[in-house]
């Protein structure tokens, strides 16, 4: 521990080169094929195109509304998910979560 410790926070004696080893033994989250995509704003046809992927007639708790509800009102509803979707991606975090 006190070498990663040392590794990370004391940059006078290491250099990049050693703290890039490092690096190279973590997962990838994002592999650079992907870059370009992860900054692209959610779409009101992406949404939709999930909603309709999920399995119908089912909600995630018994008092929430399902899949259907959401895709019969999407004229209405849509542009908030957007929001609430494009939101959670820019923070990192999901609301209600």
């Amino acid at each position: 521990m006190d070498y990663f410790s040392s590794l990370f926070t004391n940059f006078g004696k290491n250099h990049v080169g050693s703290q890039m080893k490092v690096i190279k033994n973590y997962p990838r989250f994002f592999y650079e094929e992907d870059s370009g995509t992860i900054f692209v704003l959610i779409s009101m046809k992406e949404i939709e195109m999930t909603l309709k992927s999920f399995a119908q007639s089912k909600s995630p708790r018994p008092d929430d509304w399902s899949v259907e509800f959401f895709l019969h009102f999407f004229d209405i509803f849509g542009l908030v998910l957007v929001e609430m979707v494009e939101e959670s991606r820019l923070s990192g975090e999901i609301c209600g979560a």
